[in-house]
């Protein structure tokens, strides 16, 4: 039997009207390769390399970061301290700035579900990528810990007019090493870690699931027999328990992780756009239990859902300066309530009473210095330990 040839440009014209179909049908313009077999698994848990970044993700991620700083310098410090309130609706807007908490938790589901949907899982597989996962983020997180201590002993030595602030122990700093002080009752050294723990249990659950499809494929025929009991579970423990006591489980907020799940199957034409229409109304039905949490989770998808059905996730920016900011966000994330919110506490201590312009100066000058110490730490410590992580981008199979 001859195998009959055809010339490249016929071949180009083959695959320009795929991309046309494909875009007809709402679809990604670049399809996944499902991995079914370990001779063709990759890892890239950071999703996408600088010829494929999705610039609109990054946006987002400025945005979540900044709204975090300004609800931490706002609503926790200078309302409480000072008894000031902006007027509406800037009020409203900083007051609710942890909800940028829930804008990443989307985009977590969302990235890292892009990264391993060419993967074929395996226990080899799943330690690779909590070996990558850890190479980036650790190192900013250790490193924001051991800033943590010795502002913590600085604070002991320096300050005589108020409470210094308090020394983690040791088996406290071990704990927080491993993302195991929620169960096992230790105080958050910094406040936001709480949400990498919760990070950490969302990458390591997706990735085991995704297994188990993977293995028990031909039986199971269907990916929402291994998915929906846990999305069915979590959305029950909301509706149960919308602000638990104790941030410990991850349960509590997979259906928003899952939403950027779904978003990423139907953005690489996995699943039809009507399976995205009803995780999101399963996601609207905790609306009376968790309004502004549901509701931030569900803006967040439709928007990157928006711009992947018109094709920009890497071309749409939003401006240089969220741009820039989804770069440090994660460096920004972990610093900010280590010198913008003492900066805030500074000068509400010293300013006396608090106008709407100094209360904008003050926030302004956090934010700055926030993003100053951030950046640092991006060059210093983020931006090697991504580099690190890169150089195990390709998972090794048995065949090399």
């Amino acid at each position: 039997m001859t195998m009959r040839s055809y010339p490249r440009s016929h071949l180009r014209t083959l695959e320009d009207e795929s991309v046309h179909i494909l875009r007809e049908l709402g679809c990604a313009t670049k399809r996944p390769r499902l991995a079914l077999r370990p001779e063709i698994a990759r890892v890239d848990p950071d999703a996408v390399g600088p010829k494929a970044r999705y610039s609109f993700v990054d946006a987002l991620r400025g945005v979540a970061s900044l709204w975090v700083v300004l609800y931490h310098g706002y609503s926790k410090n200078i309302v409480p301290m000072s008894g000031y309130e902006f007027p509406e609706p800037l009020h409203a807007i900083f007051s609710n700035g942890n909800l940028g908490v829930y804008i990443f938790f989307v985009i977590s589901g969302f990235v890292i579900t892009q990264s391993i949907q060419t993967s074929f899982i395996t226990p080899k597989f799943i330690g690779w990528f909590a070996l990558r996962r850890s190479l980036r983020l650790d190192p900013p997180y250790w490193a924001t810990i051991v800033a943590m201590i010795v502002l913590s002993y600085l604070s002991g030595r320096v300050q005589r007019d108020h409470a210094p602030l308090p020394l983690p122990t040791w088996d406290a700093v071990v704990a927080h090493l491993f993302y195991l002080q929620g169960f096992l009752g230790y105080p958050q050294i910094v406040g936001v870690f709480w949400t990498l723990c919760y990070e950490i249990q969302f990458y390591l659950t997706l990735v085991v699931l995704f297994g188990i499809w993977q293995w028990q494929r031909a039986a199971l025929r269907s990916r929402w027999v291994v998915f929906a009991p846990l999305w069915i579970v979590s959305a029950l423990c909301i509706a149960g328990s919308p602000e638990p006591t104790q941030e410990v489980l991850s349960v509590y907020a997979w259906p928003y992780f899952f939403l950027g799940v779904v978003v990423n199957w139907v953005h690489n034409c996995e699943e039809p756009p009507l399976v995205l229409a009803i995780v999101a109304a399963g996601t609207a039905a905790l609306l009376p239990f968790a309004p502004l949490k549901a509701g931030v989770s569900l803006v967040t998808a439709t928007a990157i859902y928006g711009v992947s059905v018109s094709d920009r996730l890497s071309s749409l920016t939003l401006g240089r300066f969220l741009q820039y900011l989804g770069r440090i966000s994660y460096s920004l994330y972990l610093v900010h309530m280590l010198v913008g919110t003492p900066l805030v506490r500074f000068g509400l201590r010293h300013l006396g009473k608090i106008s709407f312009g100094t209360a904008l100066v003050l926030m302004g000058l956090a934010v700055a210095a926030s993003v100053v110490a951030a950046h640092i730490m991006y060059v210093v410590v983020e931006r090697p330990a991504v580099r690190w992580s890169h150089r195990l981008r390709e998972f090794p199979t048995a065949g090399r």
